[in-house]
């Protein structure tokens, strides 16, 4: 399989001078960058990063890693970094166990993604491993969640098909 989008956050490397020039240049055709987590934390690297990646006209997305409390402060918060002169392409929730703050809750996780519809008039991508989300979703059926209407990302770390949860089988 041929990797096309990469994720970013600020722990990552990116040279400074030509690294979206060189990222291009492999292949790569856009990138999904942190902006945000919780209410008040913003990676750092955004901006400038985003700033870099279109100028060589990389396409752009942004992601907001969720925290438990506060689900609409959390998408307002996200909204207000990455919703300026230059709104990015694609919107996206990383709905994942946290390990050093409280997880994000199925509820919390519905409020977020539907108060970003309510703002932008679209659904942002909903990030998540196999696990984590069926464990979350359980059983529901896509009439059971707003989850469902979100364009779904599971994270995969090998060759083997996840499963999706009943929820987004429609």
């Amino acid at each position: 399989l041929l990797n096309i989008v990469i994720d970013l956050f600020h722990g990552d490397y990116v040279d400074p001078s030509n690294g979206f020039h060189d990222i291009k240049a492999s292949g790569i055709l856009a990138v999904i960058h942190k902006a945000t987590q919780g209410t008040g934390n913003e990676d750092p690297t955004y901006g400038s990063r985003r700033t870099r990646a279109r100028s060589v006209e990389l396409l752009w997305g942004a992601y907001h890693f969720g925290v438990g409390g506060h689900p609409q402060s959390q998408a307002d918060h996200f909204l207000e970094v990455v919703m300026g002169a230059d709104p990015p392409d694609l919107l996206a929730l990383d709905f994942e166990p946290n390990p050093t703050d409280a997880t994000m809750t199925l509820p919390q996780a519905e409020a977020f993604v539907q108060r970003i519809r309510d703002q932008t008039g679209r659904f942002p991508v909903l990030y998540s491993g196999q696990s984590f989300l069926s464990e979350q979703l359980g059983n529901a059926q896509p009439e059971d969640t707003v989850s469902s209407q979100c364009p779904l990302w599971i994270a995969r770390f090998s060759d083997v098909r996840p499963v999706l949860p009943p929820a987004f089988l429609n």
